[in-house]
This record gives structure tokens, sequence and C-alpha cells, in this order.
């Protein structure tokens, strides 16, 4: 009996010092100090495309990247640091295996030392059990927001940069069951309580959305979060396996691939301008969600090698590609169909504003220069979700009585009584 004492004793101790991560490094040992770029890059989970991981890459400013994974080894080391041509201080693979690893010193100092983090795939689970709400989720924040250095993902990696984020916490979930059991159990989705991306706000992301399609079940997700979140522009950013997006610090949208070798698209999505919410949306009965066959505003965007075709995300209208779609679901079957480009008459951005008002800087951080001409005023301003936000505006200078980062749209008239509205996008 003692002998089996001892023996459990000695198990537990161990247990208690085991490492909750794996360490592989390559490249210059010591940090380096440089400023990085901000940017995001959004991978959909199939083979990297080379070109918008050197875009990724370069956001680092020749300094040190960060590879976070909760499984797998450290096979992003040669390809990032050896094969894609771009001068890096270091490349560092941390396979963290359990929440423990938010309080390792280590962890939290390479994290606050990277220019550039990336997700690997997995299983988006555990990034949540492990780095949500902690010391790793702080540090993560800092580096988007204080730091302003680049982020990206694929895959898994991918699936947690929105805002909103579907969690996997009970499994995957099909097009089919989501589209016939809208609170199906393994259905579970976060809203803004993990990482804070201003330029995903409201936004859900999804990957590998060609194998197996889920275009069905992403517009369920969208259907619950617009009744999550009543008057709030919902939004998806989807990629198929082998495309990429890449958001830069202006917020304009890159789309990679291998179109038209390929057929590579990445998709831009919308909840519909009235805000309009399915029609019938039970447990265990099929969705309905239509609004006239227009349930969905959606971008279908080509992805090129040389990421050709953009979007503008500050206006989500504004490309050099526009095929628009709408998508919408009748008693649990998913459709489809061809439209003409969304024309939402509130919080649009109009020829005048366009060409007329200019805002700098913009993206922007605590206040903005409107030079607006005498015969116009702003009349308001409201955030992403349509609710007015305070502001001050004295001589060119604007600023808003809100710390939140994101979208902003000003509300401009004339002495006539026209209306303009112009985006602003506050880091």
């Amino acid at each position: 009996m003692r002998y089996f004492v001892l023996l459990s004793f000695l198990f537990i101790s161990l247990s208690c010092f085991a490492q909750s991560y794996e360490s592989y490094r390559v490249g210059n040992s010591e940090n380096i100090d440089i400023t990085p770029t901000f940017g995001v890059c959004l991978m959909g989970g199939g083979t990297e495309n080379d070109n918008a991981m050197q875009w990724f890459l370069n956001l680092a400013n020749s300094g040190d990247v960060l590879v976070l994974r909760t499984s797998g080894s450290d096979a992003y080391n040669t390809y990032f640091y050896n094969e894609l041509g771009v001068t890096l201080n270091s490349v560092e693979t941390l396979v963290i295996s359990s929440s423990q690893a938010s309080q390792e010193n280590y962890i939290i100092n390479r994290i606050n030392q990277a220019e550039a983090i990336w997700f690997a795939g997995g299983n988006q689970s555990n990034y949540l059990d492990f780095f949500k709400s902690n010391a790793i989720n702080e540090a993560i924040n800092h580096h988007i927001n204080i730091k302003q250095g680049a982020i990206g993902g694929t895959s898994a990696g991918m699936a947690i940069l929105g805002d909103y984020y579907f969690s996997a916490s009970n499994g995957t979930v099909t097009s089919s069951e989501a589209l016939f059991n809208p609170y199906h159990p393994n259905i579970s989705l976060g809203e803004s309580d993990f990482l804070n991306i201003p330029i995903l706000e409201t936004t859900i992301t999804d990957t590998h959305f060609d194998n197996p399609d889920r275009k069905g079940r992403l517009s369920v997700f969208l259907a619950r979060l617009l009744l999550n979140n009543p008057n709030t522009s919902v939004k998806g950013i989807a990629a198929e396996e082998f495309t990429a997006i890449c958001i830069d610090q202006n917020a304009m949208a890159k789309v990679y691939g291998d179109y038209p070798e390929f057929e590579d698209y990445a998709y831009f999505i919308q909840t519909n301008c009235e805000l309009t919410p399915p029609e019938t949306i039970e447990q265990n009965e099929a969705i309905t969600w239509s609004v006239n066959q227009s349930a969905i505003d959606v971008i279908k965007i080509p992805a090129t090698p040389t990421g050709t075709y953009q979007l503008d995300l500050n206006d989500w209208q504004t490309s050099n590609w526009l095929t628009w779609e709408h998508w919408y679901i009748n008693d649990g079957n998913f459709n489809f169909s061809s439209s003409s480009p969304r024309n939402c008459t509130q919080l649009s951005v109009d020829n005048f504003t366009a060409n007329q008002v200019k805002a700098y800087p913009n993206p922007f951080l605590e206040y903005v220069y409107l030079n607006l001409p005498a015969s116009y005023k702003i009349k308001s301003v409201y955030n992403s979700k349509g609710q007015i936000v305070k502001h001050t505006f004295l001589g060119k200078q604007l600023r808003l009585n809100s710390q939140s980062k994101g979208v902003y749209y000003v509300c401009i008239e004339s002495n006539s009584g026209e209306i303009s509205y112009l985006s602003l996008l506050k880091h």
C-alpha cells in the first residue's frame, strides 16, 4: 500500500511540473526592436499561398515572427525563414498544450517581442481554451492594438480572428445540420470576447469554404448573430481552401489564390440593408430567411496569384471586381442568385463624400481632419452598429467621444438638406 501511495505521489508531482509548451526557433537568438506594419492575413486552410505569406511576413519589417499553435510541430519555421525570400530576424513556433502556458513569462515575452503573429490550423476550441481570458489573450490584443503588429492565421487559426466566431467547442456542424436545426447543439458562437481586431468588428470568419460547402451554415451563424445583436450590420468573411485574404492598415483587402487556373474565391458577406431577421428560426425546425430572396448580400471575389482584385473594408462595397449575389434560405434549403450591387440608403457613401470631402489621417487614432465645404455640416456620427456617437468638430478637427476601435460613419448634411456619409476607421 505504501508503495502504491509513493508512486501516485510521484506521478502527481511530475504532472504538476510538466511543461505546458514546446519552443522551436530559427534565426537570431536575440530579439531586435523594430516597428512593424499592421495588417491581417486570413487563409482558407489548404496549402499556404506563397504570395500571401510573403505579403504577411514583410509586415514584420525584418523582425521576429511568432507562430502559435496547439498541436503539430515546427513546420512553419523553415518555410517562413528560408523558403519565401523574406528577410527575418527569427521565426519561433510555440506549441502550447494547456492554459497553464499563460502563466509562463517566456510565452508572454515572446508575444510581446513579436512583430508578426501567425496562428496555425488545428482545433479552434483549443485556442479558445488555452488563450482566452488570460495573459496570452491580453498580450495578443496588445500586439494588435497598441504595438500595431501583424496578425494572421489559417484554418482554425483564421476562424478565431473574427470579432464573432464559431468556437467548435461542441464539435463541428455541417450546413445541412445547421439549416434544418438552427439551434443545433454543435452551433457554439462567441461574440466580442476574445481577439479585438478593429477591421473585423461585428464580423465572423469561416474557412474551407468549398470543401465541404459551408455557405448554409455560415448563413445560419449570421442569422443567429443578428438575433443576438439587433440593429447591427453583421458581416462575414469566408475563404476557400486555397484562398488568402490580406487586409492592409488602410482596410484594403486583397485576395490571393490561383484563379483562373482554379476556381478560387473569397466571399464578403453582409446581412440585408434593413437588418431583417429570419422569418422562421426555431429549434429542431428548418430555418427560413428569405426577405424577398435578399436576406444576405455577398461580394464574390476571385483569388489571383498577384492579388489583383480587392475590396475596401471601410465601406464593404468599393471594389475593382463587383460580382454580387443574394443568399437566402427557404424551409432549410439554401439558395443564391446574382444581384446588382448593394445600395443601402442608410450609411451609404456617395460621390460627394468620395470626391469632395478629404479625411486625413484615415485610419486615425485620436482625431481626424475633414476639409468640409462651408455649405455642409456634420449632422451626426454613427458606429458600425448604427448607434449615434457623440463628437466634437472644431475648425477641421473631428474628435469622437468613443474609445472603441472600428468603423464610424459621418453623416454630412448640405444647406439644401442633401445627406451624404463618409466612412472612417479608428485604430
